[in-house]
């Protein structure tokens, strides 16, 4: 074999090596032989050296640089392999361990929070006391169901919560701070029931004596959960929230196997800054103050200081990206914007793009009419009446499932959108969908409102244009869409048919799904009733078979 293709097949090795390093890396949560990384890349480096054409290297100066090599290459395997044998021994660790032993423990915090509920006259609703005591279980912290976190923001806004914090909290603390303290007995598959916890607490004590909590981890803490909570609450608790979030470490604190882990990201800061962004409210007062701080903020809470090591955090987020993802005022997300990066600048451009051409769509269908609250029944045609007398039944058992779906679009905005759509004519059964109710629940994802199906209609010609085969002409309006790759599409050449076709771009060729709208409802109500489409009342949503909904659209 030729020196060439040795030094080819040894950088190939390299690059294998080293992504498998990475993979590791990411696996595991400390690294406890350093970082590699540098000498990996060093390494490369070499053995390109070594296989230039115009090298001028002597033989000497060969033999040292393919023995540097050799010696990085065998540390790393070493590493490596001691990594490997560290995260068994971590997993058969955690295979034991077992929940229930602390079943006395937990169940004693669970119920003197829900007593200080009955106290605060506060309730969950049957469903939602399922889903809790459900979620409670649990050893992987997922996220709450929705039930339960509606009871949640209904209990907040009832209550004025605990500017200190309360004996009962100081217990549920303590607890939890000792699991922190005690890797053995890994905090971290206690982390559904504290995240519980801390939920049921909001309503009872101000929000930022809560992330002051001595056990509230960066790892065991799951972040997102507050931002589906109606916090802060009010100006007072806002300007409370941001005077803590200063006094918040900066750096990113991590628990873990091998002991603590800190990086110099001020996660928990940056975090609760954009919780701090959201205004549930939507309170003048709150937004007036959220103008001030994002003025005279400091840079840190906006972006992640080394944005090129963000990978080697666990949970690494942009916090300026996901303050503008939850205040929807542009001129809240024009002052942090100002406040960011360059690399977040170019990616706010983008959304803000979005954000302009998704308005201009929403104006074509404006309308100076109030909403049409008639039935379904009484405002359609004869010939569209069994088709109405259809989406009134599936409206029925919808309700029944406690689903609920956006108004209808009123005679001025379908006759906009017929207008705007020109010269193709809209079927008729589209417009007694949409004369129904504008778009469906995302958790059944039937068919789009036509705001975001107009958005999708104007991307098509964009996104086809990437692809060889040019299947997409203006006849092909979009039904609905899922991640830019997959459309339910309506010819509208054809004024007399609601057929619907399927594509998958990736992989795939025009498909016939339904014969027409109506035919695709059909299916929906006999899903329904064979409880094919059911809702999951321990996880608060709904659930497809899909197999079986395969199964039963092309019976019907």
């Amino acid at each position: 074999m030729s020196n060439q293709l040795i030094f080819g097949f040894l950088v190939a090795m390299l690059l294998i090596v080293f992504i498998s390093y990475k993979t590791r890396q990411s696996v595991l949560m400390k690294q406890p032989f350093g970082n590699m990384e540098k000498e990996l890349k060093e390494a490369i480096e070499l053995s390109t050296q070594l296989q230039a054409k115009d090298s001028n290297l002597s033989n000497e100066d060969r033999e040292v640089l393919q023995a540097k090599v050799n010696n990085i290459l065998k540390t790393v395997e070493q590493n490596a392999m001691a990594m490997d044998k560290q995260k068994d021994s971590y997993n058969n660790k955690v295979d034991k361990v077992n929940p229930q032993k602390y079943k006395v423990e937990l169940d004693a915090l669970l119920h003197m929070i829900l007593n200080k509920w009955k106290e605060h006259n506060l309730t969950l609703r049957p469903i939602a006391e399922k889903q809790l005591y459900h979620h409670y279980k649990q050893i992987a912290n997922m996220g709450f169901p929705k039930d339960f976190i509606e009871d949640i923001n209904k209990a907040i806004v009832k209550t004025r919560p605990s500017l200190g914090v309360p004996m009962w909290l100081k217990e549920i603390d303590n607890f939890f701070a000792q699991e922190h303290s005690n890797h053995t007995k890994y905090s971290r598959l206690l982390s559904s029931q504290y995240n519980t916890l801390l939920m049921l607490s909001l309503p009872l004590v101000s929000f930022e004596q809560i992330i002051q909590l001595k056990s509230f981890d960066d790892l065991v803490v799951m972040y997102h959960h507050f931002n589906s909570v109606d916090i802060p609450r009010d100006l007072n608790e806002t300007k409370r929230l941001y005077e803590t979030i200063l006094k918040l470490p900066k750096k990113y604190v991590l628990y873990s196997l091998y002991g603590k882990q800190e990086s110099s990201q001020p996660f928990k800061a940056q975090m609760f800054m954009v919780t701090l962004m959201k205004n549930p409210h939507k309170d003048e007062d709150v937004h007036s103050y959220l103008k001030e701080i994002i003025s005279s903020a400091p840079t840190y809470l906006f972006d992640y200081p080394n944005r090129n090591g963000a990978a080697d955090v666990a949970h690494s987020f942009l916090p300026a990206q996901n303050m503008v993802y939850q205040n929807p005022s542009l001129l809240l997300n024009k002052l942090i914007y100002k406040r960011s990066t360059e690399v977040f600048q170019k990616e706010f451009d983008n959304y803000l793009a979005y954000r302009e051409k998704e308005e201009k769509l929403k104006a074509i269908i404006s309308t100076t009419l109030p909403e049409d609250n008639r039935s379904i029944t009484q405002r359609v045609s004869k010939e569209q009446m069994e088709f109405a007398k259809q989406l009134k039944s599936l409206d029925g058992i919808l309700k029944e499932h406690n689903l609920t779906l956006p108004p209808p679009l009123n005679d001025e905005q379908i006759e906009k959108l017929e207008k705007y759509l020109l010269p193709f004519k809209l079927p008729q059964e589209y417009i007694t969908l949409y004369k129904w109710h504008n778009g469906m629940d995302d958790s059944l994802f039937m068919y789009l409102p036509i705001e975001k199906a107009l958005y999708e209609y104007k991307e098509l010609e964009t996104i086809v244009s990437y692809y060889e085969d040019k299947w997409w002409t203006k006849n092909l309006f979009p039904l609905n869409a899922f991640n830019g790759d997959t459309y339910w599409l309506l010819d509208l050449n054809n004024s007399n048919s609601s057929a619907i076709s399927y594509i998958f771009l990736e992989g795939g060729d025009l498909e016939d799904e339904y014969s027409s709208i109506s035919k695709m409802i059909e299916v929906y109500i006999e899903a329904f009733k064979k409880k094919i489409i059911f809702y999951n009342d321990k996880e608060g949503d709904m659930e497809i078979d899909e197999d079986e909904f395969t199964k039963l659209r092309k019976v019907l």
